[in-house]
C-alpha cells in the first residue's frame, strides 16, 4: 500500500521523507528497547561530536571555520551550541573559579578599579538618590543581579565581534583574493574565536588556577597562570587566522593585531554595558 508522510503528506520512497526529512515510525520503533538504544546512540554521538569540535578549536583553531565555509559540517558539533554549552558551564561554576570579567566584577571593583570608575561612581550616587536607596543597598542589589545573570552576558561578544571580523576580512581579501567569506562565515568565525577565548582563557585557565591556588594559596600562582595563558591564547588566535583564511604568518600577525586592539575597546564597552544593566 502506498504511504504518505504523516507530517507533510508527500509520497514516501524509503524510511525518510525527502521533502521534510521526517522518519517513518514503524511498529518496532515504538518498543522500549528501541527507545533505550536510540537514547544511548544520540548521547554518545553528541558527546563524540562535541569533544571532536572542542579538540579542533583548541588544537587546530580555524579548521572548523574553514571547513564550514567550504560546506563541510557533518563532522562537527554546532559551533553556536558549543559556545552556549561553554557559557552554561561558566554560569554554573561557583564564584571564584572562572576568570574575573567585567560581567562578573563586584560593585566595589567596578567603581574603584575598572575603566570609567569616576563616571560609574557618580552614576551610582545619582541612582542611589533617585531611587532613594542607600549605596549599601544599591551595592547589594548590583552584586545579586551580577551573580545571577552576569556570566550569561558573554553572549554579547558574538555580535560585537562580527563588525571587527568584517574589517579584517576586507584586509584578508588583499592578502588572499581567493578568500571570500560570507556574512554567515563571519558569524562562524566570531563563534569560533569567542569559543577559543571562553574555553581556553575563562574555563581552562580559571579552573586550573583555582585548583592550584586551593592546594598552594599564592598570588604568584595566579599571576603565573595568566602569564602562561595569555601567550597561549594569542598563539591560538594567530593560528586561527592562518588556518581559517589561508594566509602567511606575518599577515596573520596583522590580522591578530586588528582583532586585539578593537577587542580591548569592546571589552571596556562590555564592562560599561554590564554596569548599566545591573545597577
Amino acid at each position: 500500500m502506498t504511504k504518505n508522510c504523516k507530517n507533510c503528506g508527500t509520497l514516501l520512497h524509503g524510511k525518510h521523507c525527502f521533502n521534510c526529512g521526517q522518519k517513518t515510525i514503524l511498529p518496532e520503533d515504538k518498543k522500549l528497547h528501541h527507545l533505550v538504544s536510540e537514547f544511548f546512540h544520540h548521547l554518545t554521538h553528541l558527546d563524540g561530536k562535541f569533544l571532536t569540535t572542542l579538540k579542533k578549536i583548541l588544537f587546530t583553531p580555524g579548521r572548523v571555520t574553514r571547513d564550514i565555509s567550504l560546506g563541510i559540517t557533518v563532522p562537527y558539533f554546532k559551533v553556536s551550541a558549543l559556545f552556549l554549552v561553554g557559557t552554561i558551564i561558566c554560569f554554573l561554576l561557583p564564584e571564584g573559579i572562572t576568570v574575573i570579567t567585567p560581567a562578573n566584577e563586584s560593585f566595589q571593583s567596578q567603581i574603584k578599579k575598572s575603566e570609567y570608575r569616576e563616571w560609574k561612581t557618580g552614576f551610582a550616587e545619582k541612582k542611589s538618590q533617585s531611587k532613594k536607596i542607600s549605596m549599601a543597598d544599591l551595592e547589594s542589589r548590583y552584586n545579586r543581579r551580577q551573580h545571577d545573570y552576569g556570566k550569561l552576558l558573554v553572549l554579547l561578544f558574538i555580535p560585537l565581534l562580527i563588525p571587527v571580523l568584517w574589517v579584517v576580512s576586507l584586509l584578508v581579501k588583499k592578502f588572499n583574493p581567493h578568500n571570500s567569506f560570507t556574512a554567515y562565515d563571519l558569524g562562524m568565525a566570531s563563534l569560533e574565536i569567542n569559543s577559543i577565548i571562553l574555553y581556553e582563557f575563562y574555563l581552562i585557565t580559571g579552573i586550573g588556577i583555582w585548583i592550584l591556588t586551593s592546594i598552594y594559596p599564592s598570588d604568584k600562582i595566579t599571576m603565573a597562570g595568566f602569564l602562561i595563558s595569555v601567550p597561549v591564547l594569542l598563539f591560538l588566535l594567530f593560528s586561527f587566522f592562518r588556518r581559517a583564511y589561508q594566509i602567511k604568518w606575518w599577515q596573520a600577525i596583522i590580522c591578530l593585531a586588528m582583532l586585539v586592539v578593537p577587542y580591548i575597546y569592546i571589552w571596556n564597552f562590555y564592562g560599561l554595558l554590564c554596569f548599566l544593566i545591573f545597577i
